[in-house]
């Protein structure tokens, strides 16, 4: 089912004879990477009404009965200030899987040049990237990919490659071709042709801000704790030591108490100080 959704943007394109279309590839990721990948083709009022000219319905200017069947969302035209808003949309787990829908949306047309998708989870705060660079100028109608399409036009007598053809020059002249990102904490980037280029670069960040506080807390709770331990150090080391230290002297076995009887008056030193008698020289009892 490749290119089916350009397909039907060059059927829009034909149906609607000179007016233009406008179709918007888009890539919405959510938060957890995973995301979806759609296309949605504009009608302004002018184009709306040429597609509904003698009764014709939306709905029956493309066909998007397989679209369905191969797991697109078929989301039907809807009505706004005069216009109509078609959108098909696939669901992807992974950047790898939103490329191979991508692949599936252009076919073998070399209409992209770049397509990246990145999500990095980093804890504190969640990064996302799309990166998109189209050739605008090689979009194709995408007729040859289609077996049905083409056993139609050559049961009716036609040339499917004359057909082809004429598709393509019609999606060249009536097909504007967009892209846009829609990421998580940001508001939708869109790029347009430049030169027949589109480059889409778009990002954003999130922030897990109950997280990050947590985060905090605990800085501050290890700065807490570090400090106290510091200032501790520093108190042991201002704090006087040794013998002279506050309640450092303490009475020896070999000390005795001096007795106050004992202590001589002021002055009272020298030659005319009493003695203590001791040993064999003390008077007898």
């Amino acid at each position: 089912m490749r290119g089916r959704a350009l397909i039907l943007v060059a059927a829009a394109s034909i149906l609607l004879a000179a007016c233009r279309v406008d179709t918007t590839l888009v890539v919405r990721m959510h938060a957890s990477g995973a995301g979806e990948v759609a296309v949605r083709v504009h009608l302004d009022p002018a184009a709306r009404r040429a597609a509904e000219v003698d009764g014709r319905r939306l709905a029956d200017a493309v066909r998007v009965e397989d679209l369905a069947a191969a797991g697109w969302r078929v989301r039907g035209w809807r009505r706004s200030g005069g216009g109509a808003t078609l959108t098909v949309s696939k669901p992807f787990a992974d950047p790898a899987e939103a490329t191979r829908i991508v692949r599936e949306i252009t076919g073998d047309a070399p209409i992209v040049r770049t397509f990246e998708l990145e999500h990095r989870d980093g804890g504190l705060r969640d990064t996302y990237r799309v990166r998109i660079d189209l050739d605008a100028g090689a979009v194709r109608s995408g007729l040859a990919e289609d077996p049905a399409l083409v056993a139609r036009v050559r049961a009716a007598g036609v040339d499917p490659a004359a057909v082809a053809a004429a598709l393509d020059r019609t999606v060249a002249a009536d097909l504007r071709l967009a892209a846009e990102a829609r990421l998580p904490g940001s508001s939708p980037q869109r790029a347009t042709p430049v030169d027949g280029r589109i480059d889409l670069d778009a990002s954003s960040t999130v922030w897990h801000w109950g997280s990050v506080l947590l985060a905090l807390l605990g800085v501050l709770a290890l700065l807490g704790a570090v400090a106290i331990v510091v200032a501790s150090i520093r108190v042991q080391r201002r704090r006087p030591r040794g013998r002279h230290s506050p309640g450092a002297r303490r009475h020896l076995p070999h000390e005795v108490d001096e007795d106050p009887t004992l202590r001589l008056p002021k002055g009272a030193h020298g030659a005319h100080a009493p003695r203590r008698r001791h040993g064999r020289h003390a008077p007898p009892r």
